[in-house]
């Protein structure tokens, strides 16, 4: 479900913008927005084997949306070949680049590595995978991913900041660069740093609160 979270208590019918129906037995593994001005965002969701694109135009003064949303498949992870014994990849993650590239994280089939996808996306047809890495080999399976695209210049150029976090309790950091509006490219990725034995613990603070430190 699409809400507008401007209220702090959005029940009201009004506030849902739209619905997203999975097929049955299928799951949302994870789903990001990229904000693209002028009241448009930008929708994608994952399951394990497919990536999902949503468009939405939402007018905030009048509360509703300027056209139905409508869902758009981009891509599916691809059969192995009959001769091959691997399963497919399961997608864990998706996190926006810019409005033409998503990345997605997935883990290979029987924890045997954890990959990194650039998905490119076009105005007609599926997306396809343009770029790829392999994290370390200490990486069996990953478990949440984040992305943090730093401040862009006079060309629109920025870097994007992506953290892994793995099954071996690892943080492993990398950036990707944005190569600007008038290229819509990726460049490739740059590994920053692997954080060992990362973990969290929760404690309380001064008004009663939890609160949680890494």
């Amino acid at each position: 479900m699409i809400f507008d979270a401007t209220s702090s208590r959005p029940d009201n019918p009004k506030d849902v913008i739209g619905r997203i129906a999975l097929h049955k037995g299928q799951e949302a593994n994870d789903l990001d927005i990229f904000d693209s001005g002028g009241s448009n965002f930008l929708l994608a969701y994952c399951t394990d084997y497919d990536v999902y694109f949503q468009s939405i135009r939402y007018d905030f003064d009048k509360k509703r949306a300027a056209e139905t949303p409508r869902t758009k498949k981009v891509y599916s992870v691809p059969f192995p070949d009959v001769s091959e014994k691997k399963g497919r990849s399961k997608i864990r993650c998706v996190r926006w680049l810019s409005p033409s590239h998503m990345l997605l994280l997935a883990n290979k089939p029987n924890r045997t590595g954890v990959e990194l996808w650039v998905l490119k996306l076009y105005d007609e047809g599926p997306g396809s995978v343009l770029l790829r890495k392999k994290l370390g080999r200490h990486a069996k399976a990953a478990v949440d991913m984040d992305v943090a695209l730093l401040d862009e210049d006079a060309k629109g150029r920025y870097q994007a900041v992506v953290a892994v976090a793995a099954i071996d309790v690892s943080l492993e950091v990398l950036t990707i660069n944005y190569n600007g509006t008038a290229d819509n490219s990726m460049g490739g990725f740059s590994s920053f740093a692997t954080y060992w034995n990362v973990s969290f613990r929760w404690f309380c603070g001064d008004d009663g609160g939890s609160r949680k430190r890494r």
